[in-house]
């Protein structure tokens, strides 16, 4: 298998992502590794968005902006055994946008989760 460059790589790299030489393995839990205080809060570990959401440090994700990733995505991505794609969206069923566990997550396409979020806000409106 050939890497972004045209390299060979070495190894085993079916199910896992090669980047810049380095392996990501979906199985990593920065999560619990903060949770042992191996990492800290902050930059190399946990942070919380403007709108709510948890971001996690995931420097080799692929999909990584500035480092990290969000904690629902990453969840999602364990919990089906592969990387979503950029297309795929996750729903906080109960809306609680820092409630991550698997059952209150779902995955939609962008369609989709604007459809269900037009509906959400059709709702709030007719109660008022």
């Amino acid at each position: 298998m050939r890497n972004s460059k045209g390299q060979f790589m070495k190894g085993n790299t079916e199910g896992n992502r090669f980047i810049k030489g380095k392996k990501y393995i979906m199985g990593d839990s920065q999560r619990q590794a903060i949770i042992n205080g191996k990492l800290k809060k902050g930059k190399n570990g946990i942070i919380k968005d403007k709108r709510g959401y948890i971001l996690i440090y995931s420097p080799y994700h692929p999909f990584a902006h500035n480092n990290y990733v969000y904690e629902h995505r990453l969840i999602m991505e364990r919990s089906l055994k592969r990387f979503l794609k950029p297309s795929e969206e996750i729903h906080h069923i109960n809306g609680i946008k820092d409630d991550n566990r698997t059952e209150n997550l779902k995955v939609l396409s962008k369609s989709e989760h604007q459809t269900i979020h037009q509906e959400i806000k059709r709702e709030e409106r007719k109660a008022i």
